[in-house]
């Protein structure tokens, strides 16, 4: 069975990840932050505090971390959650895909970035231990909620893995 999984280096390691166009935001788990020695930086007051699993579950963000994850020799930088438990190491979501403009050939089993800039072979075995769960994630932003169809967030990046300035852009 195909899995939406591709292999990612991070800080000279190397992970499984699943791309998981469903999530609005990406996330990695609180065990492998630990394991890369990287600081949890803490959430502002408006950011966002939970996470809604697929089963309807509310799961609490501990923090945040910024970055780069290295895609075959090219580094992307990447926000992401941080979340006590979460099926693989890593899932980048909706709004690493978009940034990175990933598109996804299920019938040759790649995922290209930056338009065909560098791309990864989609893994063909089932990494996780958890099989049968759904990873989707929907972010709540209080105390205003954000619907992706009516806003994106987007990223700027002067260089590659510099920090990021947000911006907010209707669509």
């Amino acid at each position: 069975m195909t899995r939406n999984t591709i292999s990612v280096e991070i800080k000279k390691q190397t992970f499984q990840v699943l791309l998981d166009s469903g999530a609005s935001s990406s996330v990695i788990s609180y065990a492998v932050l630990k394991r890369l020695q990287i600081p949890v930086q803490t959430l502002h007051y408006d950011a966002i505090i939970n996470v809604h699993v697929a089963d309807g579950r509310s799961v609490a963000v501990i923090g945040k971390a910024e970055l780069c994850v290295k895609i075959n020799g090219l580094s992307m930088p990447c926000k992401f959650l941080i979340l006590p438990h979460i099926g693989y190491s890593l899932i980048l979501g909706l709004d690493f895909l978009a940034a990175n403009k990933a598109q996804i050939d299920f019938a040759n089993c790649v995922v290209t970035f930056f338009d065909n800039l560098t791309a990864a072979n989609l893994s063909t075995s089932n990494h996780s231990r958890l099989t049968n769960s759904v990873c989707t994630l929907q972010a709540t932003i209080l105390p205003l909620f954000l619907r992706a169809s009516c806003q994106i967030l987007a990223s700027v990046f002067g260089s590659i893995c510099a920090s990021p300035t947000e911006i907010f852009t209707s669509r």
